[in-house]
């Protein structure tokens, strides 16, 4: 296993452009948590590593007050379960990409076709689903 995990943008956005980094996570950092550890996210900055990685799925919950667009949206449920779970490094910027830093979160993976990054400085959570080159393909309606 690779000790660390980077994500570059695709199509970027106003603060962070296409093929910069967005997260990374760090793989040797795996975490195991319980549901009473993810209520905050208070709680959830100060979870600490274990020493291997978790050989079974963990319970999985949105803290208090992150905000989570994807719920928001209705689109599906998220899942109350997560494969693993693993520390991470997520990229902000101001406005045309100025003052680019890195902050605290979480990797999440759900399964093998969605993820999510907890930003704790931000109190949000953003979910990424796998995409097929045909969804791509197809128009909008």
């Amino acid at each position: 296993m690779s000790v660390l995990h980077t994500l570059l943008q695709i199509v970027g956005d106003p603060n962070v452009p296409a093929c910069q980094m967005s997260f990374r996570a760090f793989l040797k950092q795996p975490l195991l948590l319980d549901s009473e550890s993810q209520r905050t996210m208070r709680s959830l900055e100060q979870s600490t590593p274990c020493a291997h990685l978790p050989e079974r799925e963990q319970p999985f919950q949105v803290p208090e007050y992150c905000h989570d667009g994807f719920q928001e949206g209705r689109r599906c449920p998220l899942p109350n379960r997560c494969q693993w779970r693993f520390l991470g490094q997520g990229q902000i910027a101001e406005h045309g990409f100025r003052n680019p830093t890195f902050i605290a979160g979480h990797w999440i993976v759900f399964d093998q076709d969605t993820f999510a990054f907890m930003w704790f400085q931000l109190n949000s959570m953003t979910v990424y689903l796998r995409m097929q080159e045909s969804d791509l393909a197809t128009p909008a309606q």
